[in-house]
């Protein structure tokens, strides 16, 4: 079993694909389950399971030293994709995403004549009519109450988009409404929250389903750091 640098070291040579893992170490102390030069299996402080691996042979090898099928896991590349789904079976997966970060710390000039507040309990069933990712009531109060989820408000003081942040540390909940679409509101939103990560020390990243170009040329424009590989969460449900 590598020390918790050496660890760090591997993941951090493994470019965009990695970040969460890194920054696991970053915003907290995850646990190492196992780790040599070929793969790196841990739980982020957030109690999700992570798995990077550089073949297919040495993720299974990591996932061994689990009794149980994790509740709920990322697997970062093919290899350990691959490991997970001979392991313990299909099961559910959210779908094939890309991850991106933001590695130059450079923080980002917003407009001006963008205004942003903290989304309210009161607006989950708001949240809920446009962003169809998350129905779990729980989980937004949870990030809610966190100071994790913002609003762009227009000068009527209506919300036109928002953003927040999982519990991983990763930016997402994007949504613009489809009437404020086109004005640079996502950019602007993106750049606030990633601002608002730098402020407090963090790398910022997140993650695009494959089969959303309109966020993929998103990141493009902002320039953000991509994976060449694939990241995916696997869980019971």
């Amino acid at each position: 079993m590598h020390d918790k640098n050496t660890v760090k070291n591997i993941l951090k040579n493994q470019g965009a694909l990695t970040i969460d893992m890194c920054e696991a170490f970053v915003r907290g102390e995850p646990k190492i389950l196992y780790a040599d030069d070929c793969a790196v299996f841990l739980i982020h402080g957030c109690g999700v399971y992570m798995l990077w691996a550089e073949n297919t042979d040495s993720a299974k090898n990591a996932l061994r030293v689990v009794k149980t099928v994790p509740h709920l896991c990322v697997v970062h590349g093919m290899p350990a994709y691959n490991a997970y789904v001979q392991t313990y079976g299909k099961q559910h997966e959210d779908g094939f995403c890309t991850q991106y970060c933001w590695s130059k710390r450079e923080k980002f000039a917003v407009p001006s004549d963008f205004t942003f507040r903290p989304m309210r309990m009161d607006e989950i069933p708001f949240i809920q009519e446009h962003y169809h990712l998350s129905n779990n009531t729980e989980y937004l109060k949870w990030r809610i109450s966190e100071n994790e989820l913002h609003g762009a408000v227009s000068p009527g003081g209506n919300i036109m988009g928002f953003i927040g942040s999982h519990s991983d540390g990763s930016i997402g909940m994007l949504e613009v409404l489809p009437e404020y679409r086109r004005r640079g509101i996502g950019t602007a939103l993106e750049y606030y929250q990633m601002n608002r990560h730098m402020e407090r020390g963090w790398t910022p990243y997140g993650q695009v389903f494959l089969d959303n170009p309109e966020s993929h040329s998103l990141q493009g424009k902002v320039g953000m750091d991509f994976s060449k590989d694939i990241i995916c969460w696997m869980g019971d449900d």
